[in-house]
């Protein structure tokens, strides 16, 4: 093991704090991680005004490679004390590390000019070119004839027959039988597309990946399941909190509950607890089934009952339209035993249409209401609030 450095300077303007936009960045350009012959690349990307919702008001660093190893990057405002450094092994399906550097608050003493210098310095671990690699399998297999096909549509995909065997309990037993498949030597896909085929066999072979985009990952975590592949779903789900973000987290989190990825699923409702203020407006969670809602809000906030995923909702500005969503799924019909703690809420936070089917609900059956013990524990004023609601209709 060889530990290389390098390093690059960037500039900070300090108009650039409130003039960018959340999430626009600018980029250095690519350079060799050294010792690598030009096969491993680095670059670093700086977001002035903040990288997402969570890193509002602060100043952050990104630094990319094109392929696995580890790094200890450090970010130093150059004149000054100011430094962070984090560690991080960069792994097929995660080639980003980052700092927030500091808030805006406190770069500001730092401009000179309207500027400032940042020194990125970044120690790579190579391993010495005398050490051996162990060869991925692709490679081992490369002089073996290809003697099964994948089709998806006008795509062909030759592979291994037994490497498949070896890998998919599905393929082997499809294989040790005179199925259509063993006889032809081909299987039609018609469920993944050819892009979540191609990079799930050249994952399981070994072969290099490029970034993938979280649709992709996730049909190749589909794949995986449908036919088994066991250590492909924990590699690929062991990697999945590293890559959560406000872009990817509906993609995982929809995968985790449908396939009840118990795991997966605890760190998605701690990145949800921590990011609800990015992702609560976003398009996906209005798309979420309301029932699914429910069981992240409780799930991520401790909630137990309706009411505390209501006052939940309520208090923490959630839109209009969830709240509408939760409300006409928690009280399709009003029941005497839920009546008093739904006129609460109702007026607690001056819900019209619950306040009109809670009166409506007094008018008729007034006198189960106004003899129930829960109901005459209610404060006056709101006894008085739902009585004279009920009086106008």
């Amino acid at each position: 093991m060889s530990v290389i450095s390098d390093s690059i300077s960037i500039v900070l303007k300090e108009v650039e704090l409130k003039g960018m936009d959340l999430g626009r960045y600018h980029q250095t350009g690519q350079r060799n991680v050294p010792g690598t012959g030009g096969l491993n690349k680095w670059w670093i990307q700086y977001y002035p005004a903040g990288y997402c919702g969570s890193d509002r008001g602060y100043s952050c660093i990104h630094l990319y490679v094109t392929k696995p190893l580890k790094a200890t990057f450090t970010a130093n405002i150059v004149g000054t004390a100011v430094k962070k450094t984090v560690s991080h092994k960069f792994s097929n399906l995660q080639f980003r590390a980052y700092i927030n550097l500091a808030t805006h608050a406190q770069l500001g003493p730092y401009f000179n000019d309207g500027q400032l210098t940042i020194e990125c310095f970044v120690q790579f671990e190579t391993f010495m070119p005398f050490l051996l690699e162990m060869p991925t399998v692709f490679y081992l297999f490369e002089d073996a004839p290809l003697d099964f096909e994948f089709i998806v549509s006008s795509n062909h995909l030759p592979v291994h027959k037994n490497f498949l065997s070896l890998i998919s309990p599905v393929f082997r037993a499809m294989f040790a039988n005179d199925t259509l498949e063993s006889q032809t030597g081909q299987v039609v896909i018609t469920d993944f597309d050819f892009a979540a085929l191609k990079t799930a066999i050249d994952y399981c072979y070994g072969r290099e990946l490029k970034i993938i985009s979280p649709d992709t990952y996730v049909d190749v975590l589909r794949f995986a399941d449908k036919y088994m592949i066991k250590a492909l779903i924990e590699k690929l789900e062991e990697q999945i909190p590293l890559n959560l973000s406000t872009d990817t987290f509906f993609h995982f989190f929809q995968y985790a509950f449908d396939y009840s990825k118990d795991t997966v699923l605890t760190k998605c409702y701690i990145y949800f607890k921590a990011h609800q203020d990015e992702l609560k407006d976003t398009t996906e969670f209005f798309h979420l089934p309301i029932s699914t809602v429910v069981t992240l809000l409780k799930a991520a906030f401790d909630l137990e009952t309706k009411f505390d995923v209501l006052r939940h909702a309520n208090n923490t500005d959630m839109s209009s339209y969830i709240i509408d969503l939760l409300e006409a799924s928690f009280f399709e019909s009003l029941t005497l035993d839920e009546f008093s703690v739904t006129a609460e809420y109702a007026w607690e936070y001056s819900r019209e249409k619950l306040q009109k089917a809670c009166a409506e609900f007094l008018t008729d059956n007034r006198f189960e209401v106004t003899t129930d013990k829960a109901f005459l524990s209610l404060p006056g004023n709101l006894i008085k609030n739902v009585l004279v609601f009920s009086s106008k209709i």
